[in-house]
């Protein structure tokens, strides 16, 4: 499948522990799942030393109900771009706290295994021993590879906390959802107020006409579709309904009120920016200003795709991710 890449910019080695995986808005996790198992399958064929850990994680805390209870069934109350800095930097915040949790949880079980495989071996089992320790002379971080709000919420993190990502992979991303006077590459605000609108009234409706969207412009869009419409969010239980709606409205507040224009310059990790020309979202142009603001930006465009181009390519978003960061080598300590 041909596909257009350009940029490049002065991308910086680094050894990635963790992977994240963050979906976009609507859709739980396994939005994710085969690219998870297949990354899984290829940094394994890959590997010497350390693994590496992928985690699907969703990218939706809540936010405090002084922001997020404007959002009626009627109207966003909320002006666009006035989410207080601090709700922005406690949402990022939340998520990091998220992932640290995420982490830990994957190393402990990964120590566990690791002593149980040396254990098996002092015994003369044959069985391999665990983890190669990291190198003093490297630093660790983290890759973050993520859709759509996902891909708002990494970029976030990544310009308030440059230390901590290794690099980014970014499907169907914008710095800024919602039109404005000087940014029209992306969603008109009319549409959004509409969207929200079903939203706040029928979150499964939306939902649903989000996976239509997210479709268009596919080669085989109704196949694209079925794969996306089986991936939607949903409450655990009847009983946190409510919750699973607050969710819903949280994103589209964080949708809403976000630009990041001024501040994606600060991002230091490479970037790489996979997006379907065709996307009915977020329109290319978005995505080619990224590439143009970003220090290390390399973009990847998916002619005959739309706003979800992994749904029917798990490959090409595998690769993507495997060519962010070099095999071997790492960055070294600062």
């Amino acid at each position: 499948m041909p596909v257009s890449r350009h940029g490049g910019g002065p991308g910086v080695p680094v050894q990635i522990t963790d992977w994240l995986l963050l979906p976009g808005w609507g859709f739980s996790t396994e939005v994710l799942a085969p690219v998870r198992d297949a990354l899984v399958g290829a940094m394994q064929a890959r590997a010497a030393g350390r693994p590496v850990r992928v985690h699907l994680l969703s990218p939706v805390p809540e936010l405090p109900e002084v922001v997020t209870g404007a959002l009626t069934g009627q109207q966003i109350d909320l002006p666009v771009r006035a989410m207080p800095e601090s709700i922005g930097r406690a949402w990022v915040d939340r998520l990091r706290h998220s992932a640290r949790e995420c982490f830990a949880q994957s190393a402990t079980a990964t120590a566990a295994a690791a002593a149980a495989a040396a254990a098996a071996a002092a015994a003369g089992t044959g069985a391999a021993g665990g983890e190669a320790p990291a190198s003093p002379d490297t630093a660790s971080a983290i890759g973050i590879c993520a859709w759509s709000l996902g891909a708002t919420l990494a970029l976030d993190w990544a310009a308030r906390h440059p230390a901590e990502i290794g690099a980014l992979v970014l499907v169907g991303g914008s710095p800024c959802f919602v039109a404005t006077d000087d940014w029209p590459c992306a969603m008109p605000q009319a549409q959004f107020e509409a969207f929200a609108r079903l939203a706040g009234s029928s979150p499964r409706a939306a939902q649903a006409r989000l996976a239509a969207l997210s479709a268009q412009g596919e080669a085989e869009a109704a196949a694209c579709h079925r794969l996306l419409r089986a991936a939607v969010a949903a409450p655990e239980s009847p009983g946190q309904s409510a919750g699973f709606a607050r969710q819903l409205r949280d994103g589209l507040t964080l949708l809403r009120a976000s630009d990041l224009r001024a501040r994606v310059g600060a991002i230091t990790a490479p970037v790489t920016l996979v997006h379907g020309v065709q996307d009915a979202l977020v329109p290319i142009e978005a995505v080619r200003w990224l590439a143009a603001i970003l220090p290390a930006a390399r973009c990847i465009e998916v002619p005959s795709a739309g706003h979800a181009p992994f749904a029917l390519r798990t490959s090409l978003l595998v690769d993507a991710i495997m060519a962010a960061v070099p095999p071997s080598i790492d960055r070294q300590a600062q």
